[in-house]
């Protein structure tokens, strides 16, 4: 069985990437069933060419489903993954973390389709202050529980 998980951005988007550079983005989790995850994806980050291992699977979840990863475009060409291993269990608010994204993935960003462009948020990785001060203000943004 194959899913389709929706995010709130696409190619039109910071993931052009995809189609002007032909890349393959790698998502993980950070949060799932809106618990933050403890894996931790490698440093560096694993080039945007093709896995033979999904980025979740290397990670080391075990339970995972197929999953096709869609932007919020509503256009047949905002198809960010055709098929990923992504764990079980993400839910509406999840968040996911994409390795490789800078610089230049939100200068050809558009709004296609009425969407806006969407905001940049820094992080920075590890247990340093600053690493500790982005998560703080992250978890701000948790969806209340239901």
């Amino acid at each position: 069985m194959l899913t389709s998980d929706y995010i709130n951005d696409g190619v039109y988007g910071s993931f052009n990437c995809i189609m002007f550079d032909h890349q393959i983005v790698h998502p993980y989790p950070l949060t799932i069933n809106h618990q933050a995850t403890t894996a931790v994806p490698p440093f560096p980050p694993p080039p945007n060419v093709h896995l033979a291992v999904d980025l979740p699977v290397q990670l080391g979840y075990t339970q995972t489903e197929k999953a096709s990863v869609w932007g919020p475009t509503c256009d047949s060409l905002d198809c960010v993954r055709q098929v990923v291993r992504l764990p079980s269990g993400l839910d509406v608010g999840d968040w996911l973390g994409w390795a490789e994204m800078g610089a230049y993935t939100l200068c050809a960003a558009s709004t296609f389709n009425g969407m806006n462009k969407s905001p940049v948020i820094w992080t920075t990785g590890g247990d340093s202050s600053d690493a500790r001060a982005v998560r703080q203000i992250l978890d701000s943004f948790k969806p209340s529980v239901r």
